[in-house]
């Protein structure tokens, strides 16, 4: 299950366990309208790296985890920073504001 920072249930994902946390957050752009690049994902203390999998994050007695979306601007700042990658922040930035109410929820539901 993914969660909102305020614990509210957004998104109910069954992926295979060797599926990349990279994979995971293009599931959540496709189905919530957030890009990848606003997407921190979180399960319990640890932030989910986007080269790791599933099953690296689960623990022995777990089948499931639950993530936490925490979205943010910081990786679109660096990427406008670096030059070679400012378009594409550029262009997920202008869709930020046009995800619709599944997006403006969103980022409400993280304030």
């Amino acid at each position: 299950a993914v969660r909102y920072m305020s614990g509210e249930e957004c998104l109910q994902l069954h992926v295979p366990p060797q599926k990349k946390i990279s994979g995971v957050k293009t599931l959540i752009a496709k189905h919530l309208s957030v890009s990848e690049l606003f997407q921190n994902l979180v399960s319990g203390v640890a932030v989910l790296q986007d080269n790791s999998s599933i099953v690296a994050t689960l623990r022995a007695d777990e089948d499931s985890i639950e993530i936490t979306m925490v979205l943010s601007l910081d990786r679109a700042h660096q990427n406008l920073a670096s030059g070679w990658k400012s378009l594409h922040a550029l262009k997920s930035l202008s869709k930020f504001g046009k995800g619709g109410p599944d997006t403006i929820a969103a980022v409400v539901a993280s304030l």
